[in-house]
């Protein structure tokens, strides 16, 4: 294919015009001899054409044999800039479209799917959230049965996964994923804040808990300020332990009422303990207005069709 053939089929797959794709620097006339092959466009006119049809000007001179080499060079780059920009959904649609087999556009992949799941977690579309957790664990599964080159990588994300969708069952059994089964360690899920949260918030009996919680109280003391209602909420409970309530409680209303942006399952979290508290303080009052927003956070949750 020569260049004209290949600007012109690339400016029709962008159902371009020659009008559009001329802009400013080139006339129409210009565009359609070279086009048409009449006319062989200047170094500058060439990198001009391919900076508005989004692709390198080697990938316009380039044989035919060579053209899969820049196609996925151009990709990966809209795959890099739509990740970085935090565009999960754009991200992921780029990686749908390269080969399969490419192992850095797999990588992108699975992180588009983890934090799409947890944007939809934090949101409170549950159900979502539920889904890509899964589908982002049947790649990962896949990945640990072909032994791909990025298995740590995929192991973490699958335990962390893991962890979500138990609580995800905590929360209410509507929103348990069929074929889910939890894992028996998740030690090895250390990075993600809220799943060094889940870990201290839900001790499970299938887990080496000691382990976990000296695991997960390390980290939690690396971490960001804007995540560090994490672990006071997990101060306040230790607190609650000791039947120290009140101070459990006004740790508690800080975080819930607080100016920090709290994800929605852990707000519902908060209430249950706030609830708790309350009743203990025997503050009845306080107490059923926080089983009622309690009541009224999880219906939303189960409203929400996905």
């Amino acid at each position: 294919m020569n260049i004209g053939n290949k600007i012109k089929t690339l400016r029709r797959e962008l159902k371009m015009t020659q009008k559009e794709l001329a802009g400013e620097e080139i006339t129409r006339n210009m565009l359609s001899c070279i086009e048409n092959g009449s006319s062989l466009p200047s170094i500058s006119t060439l990198v001009y054409i391919a900076e508005r049809l989004g692709v390198s000007p080697g990938f316009l001179i380039a044989d035919e044999n060579e053209d899969h080499i820049y196609r996925k060079s151009t990709e990966l780059t809209k795959i890099r800039q739509a990740f970085a920009r935090n565009d999960w959904k754009m991200c992921l649609r780029y990686c749908e479209l390269q080969n399969p087999g490419d192992s850095e556009t797999h990588r992108y992949e699975l992180g588009c799917l983890y934090n799409l799941a947890k944007e939809c977690f934090n949101c409170g579309e549950l159900r979502q959230a539920g889904a890509r957790f899964m589908q982002l664990r049947a790649l990962c599964r896949s990945d640990f049965d072909r032994m791909y080159p990025d298995g740590f990588l995929c192991r973490v994300m699958y335990f962390e996964s893991g962890i979500y969708l138990e609580c995800l069952k905590d929360i209410s059994p509507a929103f348990s994923q069929e074929g889910f089964v939890p894992d028996k360690d998740g030690r090895e899920a250390i990075s993600d804040p809220f799943t060094l949260y889940y870990l201290l918030y839900r001790p499970s009996g299938s887990r080496d808990q000691r382990a976990v919680d000296s695991i997960a109280l390390n980290c939690f003391s690396t971490q960001k300020s804007d995540t560090s209602f994490y672990r006071e909420h997990i101060h306040a409970r230790t607190l609650m332990k000791t039947s120290n309530y009140r101070e459990a409680c006004n740790i508690i209303r800080e975080i819930a009422y607080g100016e920090k942006i709290i994800p929605q399952p852990v707000l519902l979290f908060l209430l249950s303990d706030l609830e708790i508290c309350f009743r203990e303080l025997s503050d009845f009052r306080n107490a059923y207005e926080c089983s009622g927003l309690h009541r009224e956070l999880l219906d939303s949750f189960l409203s929400d069709k996905g």
